[in-house]
């Protein structure tokens, strides 16, 4: 294991921000899938996916597309399937009142931190590819 640990940047205040997860979970009941939804309060670095992602779309200055990087000490789930076939239900981050799945994420545990790339979603909550 690394004897470096970069996590502690995550709360650094010139870097990092508050920003919210939504997990949902399910389980079904008489044959309907039922939701069940958990917001949870999180704290780290986000960052633009790329420089194209600053650009701005509509005369209001609101982005219409594009990707984030977050950069968390906690844990979060990207849409997969499992060993045994089901599909877990990917986390969306809330920031900057918009709404983002998360697609990948990469464990950089053993240096203190996660990182994620995230896909903003739309009006109809599709994401944007």
């Amino acid at each position: 294991m690394p004897n470096l640990n970069v996590g502690e940047l995550i709360y650094d205040p010139d870097l990092s921000q508050d920003f919210k997860v939504i997990r949902r979970s399910g389980n079904w009941v008489n044959g309907i899938f039922t939701f069940e939804e958990t917001t949870i309060n999180l704290h780290g670095i986000i960052d633009p996916e790329t420089t194209e992602d600053l650009d701005i779309s509509d005369p209001t200055g609101s982005r219409v597309s594009g990707s984030i990087k977050v950069y968390t000490d906690a844990r979060l789930y990207p849409t997969l399937k499992t060993l045994n076939g089901t599909n877990n239900i990917s986390d969306e981050v809330l920031w900057d009142n918009n709404l983002y799945t998360v697609d990948q994420d990469y464990r950089y545990h053993d240096y203190g931190y996660y990182k994620y790339t995230c896909q903003l979603k739309d009006e109809a909550g599709d994401s944007n590819s």
